[in-house]
């Protein structure tokens, strides 16, 4: 391998799972739980550690598929000022814009060029984000899944305080990154643990299959998850990262059926370095299902290349799925960058009408 290639790729520790050794004093201290043993958080189920040299392996021995350089876009049009019931824009990668009539929130914005902690290497965009950041509406809520570099973007976050002083959200732990950017309005939650916003929108932390890791030595000291949003039009589920796991039919039990959920269909392969942390196509069906989702929408794809799969691997293996769950494009969408839609009313919801 190339230096270059080396070093590209030691930038990608962060967002793949290889095991390093905790030199650094923990980010999160609080009482042990059946996720946290007093220095680390875990997942439900033991997660397979690949050590480096199963990561140099995969880097002398990979064959990546194809992706596009740098493509322009045109951007999406300008989102509306407030949801009149439930919309949602689909941005880039883990980036959705969720409005309902109370609140504008956006999912793990990033705006920046490269998904990396320098501005000089990491992996790069393909292409521009579906929607300029100057036209996005009032933005009162961010929620951030964990601390990789493609899902929690110092910079992005920055502006958006800058602009719009919401609510950040983040798991145990992560809050102090923030702090250290002078992002001050931070809320942690736990797993399962709710923050109410309003009279009738609840936030739900919820678990994730996954891991955190922004530096060598901090691996899983900060907690990862995704949400479930109780608004009046229904519950939202933002997965974020994940594997596979019992979450989402837990996830079910506890909230009910799903209005809308999003959920990854990118960065999933090879199978056997990805699948305990990122979901495939066929899972992320096979999780529509389990979360009783009248409507779903793929993310994590198309604008990073962080694993092996092509460019249009995950639309591919979507459609071919589909038929074998028996999941319709109507009820499992993929939207185009920058594409807004007004979710439909629940069959719950239409029974009772």
């Amino acid at each position: 391998m190339s230096y270059k290639r080396i070093l590209y790729f030691i930038l990608l520790l962060t967002s793949i799972s290889t095991t390093v050794s905790c030199v650094t004093p923990a980010a999160y201290q609080g009482p042990i739980s059946d996720h946290y043993d007093g220095e680390v958080f875990y997942n439900q189920l033991p997660l397979k550690s690949h050590g480096f040299g199963d990561f140099l392996s995969w880097m002398s021995n990979r064959e990546p598929g194809s992706w596009q350089e740098y493509t322009e876009a045109e951007y999406g049009p300008k989102p509306p000022a407030r949801g009149n019931s439930l919309n949602a824009t689909f941005i880039n990668h883990s980036t959705v814009l969720l409005q309902t009539t109370d609140f504008n929130i956006i999912t793990d914005p990033i705006w920046s060029e490269r998904a990396s902690p320098v501005s000089w290497a990491g992996p790069k965009r393909v292409r521009p984000p579906g929607i300029r950041f100057d036209d996005l509406p009032v933005i009162d809520i961010v929620l951030i899944s964990h601390n990789h570099y493609d899902h929690m973007d110092l910079p992005t976050l920055k502006r958006l305080q800058e602009k719009f002083d919401p609510l950040f959200i983040v798991g145990l732990g992560n809050s102090s990154i923030l702090h250290d950017e002078g992002i001050t309005r931070v809320k942690e939650l736990d797993w399962w643990e709710s923050l109410p916003l309003s009279e009738t929108t609840v936030i739900n932390g919820v678990p994730a299959q996954h891991f955190s890791m922004r530096w060598i030595g901090d691996r899983n000291q900060r907690l990862w998850m995704g949400y479930v949003i109780q608004a009046p039009e229904g519950n939202i589920f933002f997965a974020g990262d994940t594997g596979m796991g019992p979450h989402f039919k837990q996830i079910y039990q506890r909230y009910g059926a799903m209005r809308l959920s999003l959920l990854p269909i990118g960065a999933y392969k090879p199978r056997w370095f990805m699948a305990g942390v990122h979901v495939s196509p066929a899972e992320s069906l096979l999780a529509h299902q389990q979360l009783h989702s009248d409507y779903s929408i793929g993310i994590h794809f198309g604008t990073f290349q962080l694993a092996d799969d092509a460019q249009d691997d995950p639309l591919r293996e979507l459609e071919l799925e589909r038929s074998k769950l028996s999941i319709s494009k109507e009820r499992f969408w993929v939207l185009g960058f920058g594409e807004g839609r007004k979710i439909p009313e629940s069959d719950s919801m239409t029974a009772l009408k």
